[in-house]
């Protein structure tokens, strides 16, 4: 199978983990080839126009088999004709596309062109269904599949011994202030709820909760902003990691932070958002709260637990997370899954639901595929 990917990013470097992963199946022999282009580059309607040619070009060139349409989320995206132009010319080509980052019901809604894009799209990549799959498939958009953001496996989760909890310091947190000023807009309530979260550990912890990222100075707590290609020294050593309020709590989003955390061994308390419970299970890989109470009840039992009972539940995260989260695991979820499409659809005319690698295994199986599916035709 050869695949081009329009990147989000203007360069390898910006997704080295995703980048990473569809190399090394060319490496394995299950892709034969991986050609990129960045769209995040283009700024102009021209560059946009030469964008799309150069695509369908190497679409040609290069006997493309995929297209994936990277994160392709940008209200200012130039779509115009182009996929439907892709079609006309090379009818045999397939596209996939994905939403990486979270949406609002009312305002701040999906990209018209990521729709557009989208309901000419094969396979739908979503990080998160709820109200943001119900919008879109009354737009007219089919195939729709989970896939979980799971975090850079070159940057982080390398090889290092977990350190026992007695060994850790201190509860942390990695998220900047956010607010905004639109109160009709779901990121500035959740924002607030986050806030208020944080001030609360601040209170109770003291200086034992530790505080990194913009915007948080008055909190004593603070410890400044935190390099992104640092967080993961300072997740392998703290007592507990706290996952911060979501931008958005529609079913089965989550951002990378959690994964990032987990790979790199910590012990993690993170919002109870439906559907996570069946990619990481409560008290075994992690801890989930709904409530203010149910948070601080959270990292009081990990604290006064003991060390290796806590250390047992970040190894066994850690494992997980590594086993099915990484960027090449999901990459190759990907790979799979258009492999079986096309194979399906080439000898029945329909492509099943796709088995989903990285759900737990009592959610495995035909009768569960439904649920990390919306809207599937085939």
């Amino acid at each position: 199978m050869n695949l081009l990917i329009a990147y989000q990013g203007k360069e390898a470097s910006d997704h080295p983990g995703n980048f990473a992963g569809f190399e090394h199946a060319v490496q394995q022999g299950t892709l034969q080839r991986h050609s990129s282009m960045f769209w995040k580059c283009n700024r102009t309607e021209k560059e946009w126009s030469r964008f799309w040619d150069e695509l369908i070009g190497r679409v040609g060139d290069e006997r493309i088999d995929w297209v994936l349409l990277h994160h392709f989320h940008d209200h200012k995206i130039v779509l115009g004709d182009a996929l439907l132009r892709l079609r006309q010319i090379h009818p045999h080509v397939r596209i996939a596309i994905s939403l990486g980052d979270p949406f609002c019901r009312f305002v701040h809604r999906v990209p018209l062109s990521f729709v557009q894009a989208a309901r000419m799209s094969d396979i739908v990549f979503l990080t998160g269904f709820g109200y943001l799959a119900d919008q879109l498939t009354r737009a007219g958009v089919r195939n729709m599949v989970l896939m979980p953001l799971g975090y850079c496996d070159v940057r982080f989760g390398k090889p290092r011994p977990i350190q026992l909890a007695a060994q850790r310091e201190g509860i942390v947190f990695v998220g900047n202030r956010r607010l905004g000023r639109n109160p009709t807009h779901e990121l500035f309530w959740n924002g607030l709820k986050r806030i208020r979260l944080v001030e609360l550990l601040d209170r109770r912890y003291g200086k034992h909760f530790h505080l990194y990222g913009d915007g948080w100075g008055k909190l004593p707590s603070a410890r400044g902003a935190l390099p992104f290609e640092q967080q993961g020294e300072i997740y392998a050593g703290a007592e507990v990691v706290f996952g911060g309020f979501p931008g958005v709590t529609y079913e089965y989003y989550t951002s990378n932070r959690h994964f990032i955390a987990m790979s790199e061994g910590a012990v993690m308390v993170d919002f109870r958002v439906n559907g996570v419970e069946r990619l990481l299970k409560h008290d075994v890989h992690w801890r989930l709260f709904r409530t203010e109470k149910d948070l601080m009840g959270q990292i009081d039992t990990i604290l006064d637990g003991g060390a290796a009972e806590a250390s047992e539940m970040a190894l066994r995260g850690q494992q997980r997370v590594h086993q099915h989260f990484s960027g090449r695991s999901l990459t190759n979820a990907m790979i799979q899954i258009w492999r079986n499409f096309h194979a399906e659809r080439a000898s029945n005319g329909i492509a099943g639901i796709p088995q989903l690698p990285f759900v737990l295994p009592e959610f495995s199986g035909t009768q569960n595929a439904h649920r990390f599916v919306r809207n599937w035709h085939g």
